[in-house]
C-alpha cells in the first residue's frame, strides 16, 4: 500500500532532505510554519499602519511581532490553509508513480516554483489586507470611540482630555488611533490612558444659517486650570471659499472659550475640502493662549451665536472644577 511518507522523491536531492529532516523533526517544523505565519502578521501591521503614516517599528517591542499571529485571524486562517495544501500535495504524489518521478526529474525547478509561491504567498495577501483595513478604518466611522487620556494631541497638561478617534491598534505599549477630523494618526502611551468609550454622533449644531453651520464636539470638552474650555468646532459653508490657494468649505475650529463674560481665543484652524485632507493650517499650541488677550464676539454675528450656544451646552455637561 502507498503511504505518505513516499510523496517525496527517495536520494540525497534537497527537496528530499528537507522533507524527511521535518517528518522527522515535527517540533522544528512548527515552529517554521509559526515564525512563517509571524511574519505574515508583521507584514500585514507594516503595511497597515504604513497607509496612517506610522512607522509601527517605533513603537513596537520584538514581543509584538512575535505574537502578531494571535492578533491578526487572517494570519492563522492563512496557516489553516498551507497545512491544507501541504497535507493535500503528500496525498496526491503518493498516489501516483508518475508523479513522485516527474518531481524527482524537476526537482530543482520545484524548489524554484516552491519559494517564489511562498515569497508571494506571504507578501501579497498580508500587504492586500492591510491596504484594505487601513482604508475601511479612514472611510467609515462606525468604530470611533472617545478616548479619555492625558497628554492628548501633545498639550503637555497632566490633565485628563477626551477625542473622538478610531483605533486602528495596539502594541504592548502604545494605542494609535486616527482622528477623522484632523486625518491624522497618533499613538498615546497605555499608561496615559484612563478610559475608552464607545462613541455616539458627537456633534451637536450650534448655528446655523444659510450661508453656514457651526457644531460642537461635545466629546471633546476640557476644562482649563482657570475654569475656561478648550472646544472643537466644526464649520460648513454652503458656498466654497477660496482665501487660501485652495478652495475648502468646512473648517476645524480649536478654541479656548469662556462663558462669563463669553470671549474667545482661537488656537488652530484646519480648513478642507468636505471631508478630504486639510488643504491649509494655521495655529499654535494651548500654551500659548494665556499670552493672548480675550476677543469678544461680534453681536449677532455667527461667533456670537455658536458660542452662546456652546456654554449653554457646557453647563448641562460639565460640572466646574472647584479651586
Amino acid at each position: 500500500m502507498t503511504t505518505a511518507r513516499h510523496a517525496l522523491p527517495n536520494g540525497d536531492a534537497p527537496l528530499s532532505g528537507l522533507g524527511k529532516f521535518f517528518r522527522e523533526s515535527p517540533a522544528i517544523a512548527g515552529t517554521v510554519l509559526y515564525l512563517w505565519v509571524a511574519g505574515m502578521g508583521m507584514i500585514y501591521s507594516v503595511t497597515l499602519f504604513g497607509e496612517f503614516g506610522i512607522n509601527i517599528f517605533d513603537f513596537a517591542e520584538p514581543a509584538d511581532f512575535i505574537l502578531a499571529a494571535f492578533k491578526e485571524p487572517f494570519t492563522m486562517m492563512m496557516a489553516i490553509v498551507t497545512v491544507a495544501v501541504i497535507v493535500a500535495y503528500v496525498l496526491i504524489i503518493a498516489r501516483s508513480e508518475a508523479r513522485r518521478k516527474y518531481f524527482q526529474r524537476h526537482e530543482t525547478l520545484l524548489i524554484f516554483l516552491l519559494g517564489a509561491t511562498c515569497i508571494a504567498y506571504t507578501l501579497l495577501p498580508a500587504r492586500f489586507l492591510g491596504s484594505r483595513d487601513a482604508h475601511r478604518l479612514k472611510t467609515a466611522k462606525t468604530s470611533l470611540h472617545v478616548v479619555h487620556a492625558k497628554g492628548v494631541r501633545g498639550t503637555g497638561s497632566d490633565s485628563v482630555q477626551s477625542i473622538s478617534a478610531t483605533l486602528v491598534g495596539t502594541t504592548s505599549k502604545f494605542l494609535i488611533f486616527y482622528d477623522h477630523q484632523t486625518h491624522q494618526a497618533f499613538a498615546l502611551p497605555t499608561a496615559s490612558v484612563q478610559r475608552i468609550d464607545i462613541a455616539t454622533d458627537p456633534w451637536v449644531q450650534v448655528f446655523a444659517d444659510s450661508a453656514q453651520s457651526v457644531a460642537l464636539d461635545t466629546t471633546r470638552i476640557d476644562q482649563t486650570s482657570t475654569g475656561d474650555y478648550l472646544l472643537w468646532f466644526e464649520t460648513r459653508w454652503a458656498q466654497v471659499r477660496t482665501t487660501t490657494p485652495r478652495p475648502f468649505n468646512r473648517a476645524l475650529i480649536n478654541s479656548v472659550l469662556r462663558c462669563q463674560p463669553v470671549g474667545f481665543k482661537t488656537v488652530s484652524v484646519t480648513v478642507s475640502y468636505n471631508d478630504e485632507p486639510a488643504t491649509a493650517h494655521v495655529g499654535g499650541d494651548v500654551s500659548e493662549m494665556t499670552r493672548k488677550p480675550w476677543k469678544t464676539p461680534v453681536p449677532r454675528s455667527a461667533d456670537e451665536g455658536s458660542f452662546t450656544r456652546a456654554c449653554a451646552i457646557i453647563a448641562k455637561l460639565v460640572r466646574p472644577t472647584k479651586s
